[in-house]
Formats: structure tokens, sequence, C-alpha cells
């Protein structure tokens, strides 16, 4: 029986420390999750950025309407600007989307966690009514003992009177 209750001891023990590592994932997620919020607010700057870009732009468009000659070399210049412009918008689309999809995927691992959690926590109940159940069966188990031992020490003297009784006669 002892053996039995420092084996539940041992697993109890175990399933602490899984729940130890368990909370430290959930920590690194959750430090994952501040990552991406600063990198998310850092592509929200480069917006800003190529927003004011796209000023500056449309500053010196108003600069060249007063020369047609250069004008037109600018407007070659703008439209190559423009497609770097596209370019960009695209590849911060691109990391939009990679950054919705690790979200997603960070919010399906936060469930998978809750879920472990719940089957821990689950397990720890189980084996905590085991644990009452077997303390009370000991305590019933060491009653009986103690009844039987009784008994056993009446019994005896009971022959040992019949024996000198019966030597006598």
């Amino acid at each position: 029986m002892e053996k039995i209750l420092q084996q539940i001891l041992i697993e109890i023990k175990d399933m602490k420390q899984s729940q130890i590592e368990m909370q430290q994932d959930v920590s690194g997620i959750r430090q994952d999750v501040s990552k991406l919020q600063q990198d998310m607010s850092r592509v929200q700057q480069d917006v800003s950025n190529l927003q004011q870009d796209m000023s500056r732009v449309q500053r010196d468009v108003s600069n060249l309407k007063q020369d047609m000659s250069r004008v037109q070399q600018d407007v070659s210049n703008l439209q190559q600007d423009m497609s770097k412009v596209q370019q960009d918008v695209s590849k911060l689309q691109q990391d939009m989307s990679k950054v919705q999809q690790d979200v997603s995927d960070l919010q399906q691992d936060v469930q998978e966690l809750k879920t472990d959690m719940k089957a821990v926590m689950h397990q720890t109940a189980d084996l905590t009514e085991f644990k009452t159940e077997t303390r009370q069966n000991f305590s019933d188990i060491k009653d009986t003992l103690k009844f039987v031992l009784h008994k056993e020490l009446e019994t005896e003297k009971e022959i040992f009177h019949l024996k000198q009784a019966n030597q006598e006669k």
C-alpha cells in the first residue's frame, strides 16, 4: 500500500511539474504574442512612413508642374517609385497575412493548452478523491486489524485458561 501511495505521490509531483512547464509555455506564448503586437506596431509605423513619403511625392508633383521638361522626367521617376511602393504594400500584405496566420496558430495553441490544463485539473481532482478514499480505507483496515488482533489475544487467553483447567483435572 505504501508503494502505491509513494507511486501516487510521485505521479502527483510529475503532474505538478508538467503543470509548471505548461504555465511556462503559456508565458512564452504570451511573450510571443507581445512580440507580434510590437511587430504589428512597427508595420503600422512603416505604413505611416509610407504615407508621409506619398505626401512628399505629391508636393514634388506640385513643384514639377512649374517646369514641363522636369515634369516628364519626374513623372517617370514617380512611376518607378509607385511601382516600389506597390511592391512594398504587396510585401506588407504578405507579412500581414503571415502575422494573422501566426496569431491564429497561437490562438489554437492556447486553446490546446487550456484543454490540457483542464485535463490536468480533472486528473488532479480524481487523484485527490482517490487519496481521500484510500485514507478512509486505510483507517478502516487499521481498525479491523486492531479488532482482529484484540480478538486473537482474547482467544489465546481463553485457550490458555482452558488448557490450564484441563491440566488441573
